[in-house]
């Protein structure tokens, strides 16, 4: 399914940068000397304990094939979901601004209210979220 719907698509506002990559090239392959890591601090907050058992499980699995399983830590997660809406919401006001000026009663009622907030902040002002963004990345690839 990752190898359909990852990489570049032409109708998507912001898409990815990274080439598209072949998820299914090493199925088959052995996971010996593997490295995962489970970020159990974020993760297992706000995932089903059936969910959780199940990761747990794989995690076992894994390890006993000769993966290396690792808790990570993922500086700043905490942060990631109000930084995520705010990004969002400046970038969707942005793509309907002119919607929203000339003929917002053609937008529903929720995306107007997560739209509207937008309208008092210029893209530009939004560069200290991005910052925000970048640095949850760049924590997370460690």
């Amino acid at each position: 399914m990752m190898t359909v719907i990852g990489g570049h698509d032409p109708l998507d506002s912001s898409p990815s940068l990274h080439p598209h990559e072949d998820y299914t090239a090493k199925l088959g392959q052995e996971v010996k000397g593997m490295r995962v890591g489970i970020p159990r601090k974020f993760l297992f907050d706000v995932i089903d304990p059936q969910v959780e058992a199940a990761v747990l499980e794989t995690a076992k699995v894994l390890e006993g094939l000769g993966a290396i399983v690792e808790e990570v830590v993922i500086l700043y997660i905490e942060y990631s979901w109000p930084i995520e809406m705010f990004i969002s919401n400046v970038g969707g006001t942005d793509l309907h601004r002119e919607t929203l000026k000339n003929n917002p009663e053609s937008i529903d009622t929720e995306s107007l209210s997560r739209l509207d907030p937008g309208l008092f902040i210029m893209s530009g002002q939004s560069v200290p979220s991005g910052q925000g963004r970048f640095s949850i990345n760049k924590s997370s690839m460690r």
